[in-house]
Parts: structure tokens; C-alpha cells; sequence
């Protein structure tokens, strides 16, 4: 059930691997809030985060990153991540892009790769906004803290990866062979293309928990 705090959600940019621009969802814990109107997401769905939200931000707040998906997008579990703010956490959502609804173009062996970087750099847009006394999160980030990772899907795979889970070759395609699975076209393109690395690691030691 959702928690005792008004939810606020705001949308910024993360600036993720070679540039790419992320459109990045906030929501937080909020003090106050415009509590006429819900907030929608791209003019699509309304949620139950309210518009023009205060980060209720006394202390810094625990962190979550959420991963969508493959073919997703970044308000895709609202039920998760807005009911996780009303709990008092900070949590943010990128998209991957080249790998949501609007735009699926990017190889999923380039995004095997990129997925995890793309949460590493939410976290440090997140820890930069909070040390900018003009920013809506100021204050609300202790980058010694760490983050939370979880996700959907493929988002499970990244959330995993961030965590330290690393992609071991030879075991990985030992269960292609014998079970299959969805990525494992992608491993052997991988592992072509990297013929000395015996893992894919994703990891940023500041996830503590996935």
C-alpha cells in the first residue's frame, strides 16, 4: 500500500555514456504539493505523484535506481516507484535510450554494456544535483550512501549486473547451448568482439542492494 508522504515526481536529464541525453523521472517524498492535479507522464498516463512536489529532503534520503525493461520506458512501473516514494525514498528512472517504446533501434549487445553505465551516471547526476544549492534535490543525496538498484526484465539483467554480478563467458554459453535464451545471440556477437575477455562486468560498488 502507499506510504505516508505526498509523492512528487519531476523529470530531468542525465547525461549518460558518450553523451547520450537520458531522460531521467524523479520521485521523492514530498513536503507539499499541488494536490489538485496528478502529475502525467509525456501527456500520457497519470499517476498518483503529484504535480509541482517539495522533496521532503530534512536528511538525505535513500536511493533507488529503476531499470526498465527492453522495449519500455521509464514511468512504466509507477505502481513500484511512485509507492516507493510515498515510503520516503529518492528514486529515479532512466530511459535506455535506443532500447523504449518510442525508439528500440540500439543493438541489445551494445545495450548489454551500456544499461549498467547508464545507472552509474543517473547516480552521479543525482549526487551532483544534490550539491547544487539551485537544484529541486539539494540536499537530498549522501553519495557515500550508495544506491539501491532494481529493475524490470531487462532491467533485471542490468540491475544484476550493477550489483556485481558479472556475465562469466564460458558458463554463460555452456547454458546457450544446452538451455537457450533471449540474450544468448548476443553473447556470441560479444564475445566475437571481445574474444579476450573472459566477463561482461557492469558493476559500480556504490549498489549495495538489488
Amino acid at each position: 500500500r502507499l506510504g505516508p508522504a505526498l509523492i512528487g515526481t519531476e523529470e530531468i536529464e542525465t547525461e549518460g555514456p558518450g553523451g547520450l541525453v537520458l531522460p531521467t523521472q524523479l520521485w521523492f517524498p514530498a513536503s507539499s504539493a499541488d494536490e489538485a492535479s496528478f502529475y502525467e507522464y509525456d501527456d500520457l498516463i497519470a499517476g498518483t505523484a503529484l504535480e509541482d512536489g517539495v522533496p521532503a529532503c530534512e536528511a538525505p534520503l535513500p536511493v533507488l535506481i529503476f531499470s526498465h525493461g527492453n522495449g519500455g520506458v521509464r514511468f512504466q512501473s509507477i505502481f513500484f516507484t511512485e509507492r516507493l516514494a510515498s515510503h520516503g525514498l529518492l528514486v529515479a528512472a532512466p530511459d535506455h535510450v535506443g532500447n523504449t517504446f518510442f525508439d528500440n533501434s540500439t543493438p541489445r549487445v551494445e545495450l548489454m554494456e551500456r544499461r549498467p553505465q547508464d545507472v552509474a551516471a543517473v547516480f552521479d547526476q543525482l549526487i551532483a544535483l544534490s550539491a547544487d544549492p539551485e537544484s529541486l534535490i539539494y540536499g537530498c543525496v549522501d553519495a557515500d550512501a550508495g544506491y539501491i538498484v532494481a529493475g524490470h526484465s531487462f532491467g533485471g539483467y542490468t540491475s544484476l549486473a550493477v550489483a556485481g554480478a558479472d556475465l562469466d563467458v564460458v558458463a554463460s554459453a555452456n547454458f546457450c547451448d544446452s538451455v537457450g535464451g533471449w540474450l544468448c545471440e548476443d553473447l556470441v556477437t560479444w564475445s566475437t568482439n571481445n574474444p579476450s575477455e573472459e566477463a561482461l562486468s557492469g558493476h559500480d560498488p556504490r549498489a549495495w542492494a538489488a
